[in-house]
């Protein structure tokens, strides 16, 4: 797993991360139900194994930067500009009403739960 969140964006690894991210988003929305349960769990794995904690510095103010952990100790290793621009093209359909499709919200709720 640490291959795939700390590989830089020009290898091979760090280049097809965002396609395998952006994949499993599009696949909470298909067909069979067993693409999409594979995608929940696979996404909630890559969300889960994103975040890492990591040993608190007394000497850092509680407000840093973004880039710093948090306050409770936690660094997220997938940026959030590669999550945002991979479900954007899930979002685009929440746009127009006549997208919206129960496997669109399905999929949505699966994401939010």
């Amino acid at each position: 797993t640490d291959t795939f969140f700390d590989a830089p964006p020009a290898s091979h690894i760090g280049n097809i991360r965002p396609h395998v991210i952006s994949l499993l988003f599009r696949s909470l929305v298909s067909h069979p139900i067993q693409a999409v349960s594979a995608a929940h769990a696979a996404l909630r794995d890559v969300i889960t194994l994103g975040v890492v904690k990591q040993p608190t510095d007394n000497s850092m103010p509680p407000d840093s930067s973004s880039n710093t952990p948090s306050r409770r100790g936690l660094t997220h290793r997938l940026p959030k500009e590669i999550l945002q621009t991979c479900i954007r093209p899930v979002l685009l359909n929440l746009r127009d009403y006549t997208k919206l499709t129960i496997p669109l919200l399905r999929g949505l709720s699966r994401l939010l739960s």
